[in-house]
């Protein structure tokens, strides 16, 4: 019965929008341009048959017009049109027993790059699928902090670094590593892992997840697999020591989504810190500098309600008084 009702109010809505303006002279002219093609095909004269097609091909295109206009304009096509943009937006993996969501993107990106990138378009496309969404979205940062204690003597600083922040994890993710890269440009760097905290719970042995890149001896990887859901606070601590007069900079590329981030430093009295914006988006962002009772300088990458794409970066740069 319920049925029933639907179908019949649906027939009643269209025929009403049928009725009305537009979509009425649509319709009527349709039909009286089928009826004259017809009846002129009938007639006994030269070009008859070449007109009365002409007027029966168009009046199938006034009656089609007609007849989407009709939809278009009706209630249940409105919903059901809303519903379906609504879940494109909020709600993707409803749709991906009708759609693949990713390959539609990369029809898009296509699209959109292959007037502007006429010969590289799909390099294009891939390149920017590879930034962010390959690995980049099994996790990302909140309140994201990372802090500098730097000592310097005999023209060395010995940087003790301290990241911390809430990870939240992909929930279609299992068990992401949570990874971060140490390296120098210089010989002989040596990063030490003082202290790793996940969920404000120490590891034990935590030196242990520290490992030195075996191609390349200036490259150290922090590799810790997270087996929680949803979020989970990771805080841990480096020690390495790097040469002022040859390395005098600090150079961070973030690989993740940041939603909040501030960067705080100090240094020995006679240097000062000097912050360089890098990476994506350097000339569109605004860093917001200060100073803590402590002695720290800050800067505001992200307030808690700004989101930065992978890619973000920064530089330090030392330099004496």
């Amino acid at each position: 019965m319920a049925k029933e009702s639907i179908v019949t109010n649906t027939h009643s809505t269209f025929f009403k929008t049928a009725g009305s303006g537009t979509v009425l002279i649509l319709l009527l002219g349709g039909f009286f341009c089928l009826i004259i093609g017809v009846l002129i095909t009938q007639l006994e004269y030269e070009s008859a048959d070449i007109i009365g097609d002409i007027l029966v091909k168009a009046s199938s295109a006034v009656l089609g017009a007609g007849v989407f206009a009709a939809l278009m304009k009706s209630a249940q096509f409105t919903q059901i049109f809303q519903k379906q943009i609504f879940e494109v937006f909020h709600d993707p993996k409803k749709l991906g027993e009708i759609v693949d969501v990713a390959t539609r993107w990369n029809v898009l990106t296509h699209s959109r790059l292959r007037d502007v990138l006429p010969d590289i378009y799909e390099i294009a496309t891939s390149k920017i699928n590879e930034a962010f969404f390959d690995d980049e979205l099994e996790y990302h940062f909140e309140d994201y902090e990372h802090t500098y204690d730097i000592r310097i003597s005999d023209e060395k600083m010995v940087i003790r670094n301290t990241f911390d922040a809430q990870v939240t994890i992909n929930p279609t993710c299992e068990s992401p590593e949570f990874i971060q890269k140490f390296t120098s440009d210089f010989d002989d760097i040596e990063v030490e892992l003082k202290d790793l905290e996940i969920g404000n719970t120490p590891i034990n042995n935590a030196q242990s997840f520290m490992n030195k890149d075996t191609s390349n001896p200036n490259l150290y990887q922090l590799s810790y697999k997270l087996n929680f859901k949803n979020k989970i606070r990771v805080r841990r601590t480096i020690e390495y020591t790097q040469c002022l007069k040859k390395e005098p900079y600090i150079n961070v590329v973030i690989g993740r989504y940041i939603k909040g981030a501030v960067v705080s430093a100090k240094i020995s009295d006679g240097y000062k810190i000097n912050f360089v914006n890098s990476g994506l988006g350097t000339f569109g962002r605004s860093i917001v500098g200060g100073e803590r009772a402590d002695g720290f300088k800050t800067w505001t990458l992200a307030q808690q309600d700004s989101l930065l794409l992978p890619g973000t970066g920064y530089i330090l740069v030392i330099t004496e008084v």
